[in-house]
């Protein structure tokens, strides 16, 4: 999915005539970490609210050193799990997005993300999560894939995590809720399978952090 359908115009960027209390209010009211800046000359990056905190309340954003402005954004065409990649990389929660002709269209903020996530055939179609721990160098897709297609399953989505010692995380999410015997062909090809859940016990999961999530996203 391209992140031009999850751009989001209902909050408003900062300019650089308004004060720091104005950005730390609509941060606060918006439940937001950072807000950009936009004004006559376009995109000018993004403020954060940790750097503000200290800063006179009073004191208007166009006289802010440039080195409290982070330059990050993302062109509207670009795919949405690149946006959670910046997210993280930069530590940000909100992500300005650029036109090809590089005007300002809006912002993605995490709770964006994590909705569209909530709502993908990976979260809400039927069937169960298996969490194998491989080392780095052994990691065969195809090979895990045979595995699971043996019991007639099918992988609806995957991810994968770096784990420590040169191994990582590998969580699939199937289309069968009773895993007992692809876990079963795992084992018996000495894979180490760190997790498991049931389609309920999985929602139930991801329902609980999310809405753990969304409360302190409203704090």
């Amino acid at each position: 999915m391209l992140i031009k359908a999850l751009i989001k115009d209902t909050i408003p960027p900062l300019k650089f005539s308004d004060t720091v209390g104005k950005a730390i209010t609509w941060m606060e009211d918006f439940h937001v970490a950072h807000l950009p800046v936009v004004d006559e000359i376009g995109y000018a990056g993004l403020l954060s609210l940790q750097n503000l905190s200290t800063l006179d309340h009073a004191q208007l954003i166009s006289t802010l050193n440039a080195a409290v402005f982070e330059k990050s954004f993302i062109n509207e065409n670009r795919h949405v799990y690149e946006v959670m990649k910046l997210m993280y990389d930069k530590e940000i929660s909100v992500v300005p997005v650029m036109s090809d002709d590089n005007k300002y269209l809006g912002i993605i903020t995490l709770a964006d993300v994590i909705q569209y996530f909530s709502g993908t055939g990976a979260v809400q179609d039927p069937g169960g999560i298996i969490v194998l721990e491989v080392s780095a160098n052994d990691y065969a897709m195809s090979e895990i894939a045979q595995i699971i297609e043996s019991d007639s399953a099918s992988i609806l989505s995957s991810f994968i995590s770096n784990a420590p010692d040169n191994k990582i995380e590998i969580t699939l999410k199937l289309n069968k809720p009773d895993l007992t015997r692809v876990i079963a062909a795992f084992e018996r090809y000495n894979y180490t399978v760190k997790e498991s859940y049931h389609q309920s016990d999985f929602v139930d999961t991801l329902k609980s952090r999310y809405d753990s999530l969304m409360n302190y996203l409203n704090i």
